[in-house]
């Protein structure tokens, strides 16, 4: 699995409450600068913007509840492309080579919209 498809999963497990904040920090700081090495797309920003938050969160100014709100509202916004086809592919803007594969059924169960296209 590759870096991003991995994010992205830890991502959703969080938003779906399968793993905690601690959880997420222990996956994400190791996996930080290996994230940041990817050319600039959609992966890398939110990556950014979690690293922000999380120490927005640590120094008091920002809640666990106002993070995964943050992360929703990030993703929502995002070039997120969900394919019909088996597996499901998700492809994460328009500059990212690498597609991510998972269930779309995880990114609704987060409360995430998407749209399904036909591939």
């Amino acid at each position: 699995m590759n870096i991003t498809s991995e994010l992205y999963k830890k991502i959703i497990q969080y938003l779906n409450d399968e793993i905690s904040v601690a959880q997420l920090e222990d996956w994400f700081l190791p996996n930080f600068g290996l994230i940041l090495s990817l050319p600039d797309c959609p992966p890398r920003d939110l990556a950014g913007d979690i690293q922000l938050a999380l120490a927005e969160m640590s120094n008091g100014d920002r809640t666990e509840a106002e993070l995964k709100a943050l992360i929703k509202d990030i993703i929502e916004r995002s070039d997120i492309v969900i394919c019909a086809s088996t597996p499901y592919s998700v492809s994460a803007g328009t500059t990212n080579p690498a597609p991510i594969v998972m269930d779309s059924s995880i990114l609704s169960d987060a409360g995430v919209v998407y749209e399904a296209v036909i591939a």
